[in-house]
């Protein structure tokens, strides 16, 4: 696998911890800048605002949205930035208990040919501001 790196900037959001919370409904933008070592061909670069559940039973998982950031050869040692906005669902919320936890992440997923597909995770909060 090709040597890649990869940075999130996401704009808007409530610091909370080490997370940003957006508020259920709104949008939520920003920019993955991909800087690849060597020329990397890719099928596609795709976007993906994506939730799924951890801890007792079984586990769910669901994509929100999903977009292509890209399509064709990514030159090496260049940054390629692409932005992207996307729009929360109302539901599920962010949510952290004894048994079951409900994780929101945006994720980037290189599509390379016979290859593992790189991906980045950026983990983000959904629920509405603590009164």
């Amino acid at each position: 696998m090709a040597d890649i790196n990869i940075q999130w900037k996401v704009r808007g959001g409530e610091q909370v911890g080490s997370a940003l919370r957006f508020d259920p409904g709104s949008p939520i933008e920003g920019t993955v800048t991909i800087t690849p070592q060597v020329d990397l061909n890719c099928h596609e670069i795709k976007l993906r605002l994506e939730w799924h559940t951890e801890g007792r039973g079984d586990r769910d998982y669901k994509v929100a949205e999903e977009t292509v950031l890209f399509q064709n050869v990514l030159p090496g040692g260049q940054p390629a930035v692409f932005p992207f906005r996307l729009t929360l669902p109302d539901q599920p919320w962010s949510y952290s208990g004894r048994y079951i936890n409900i994780l929101w992440e945006l994720v980037t997923d290189i599509d390379m040919p016979m290859a593992v597909n790189p991906k980045s995770k950026y983990p983000i909060l959904v629920r509405p501001r603590e009164a």
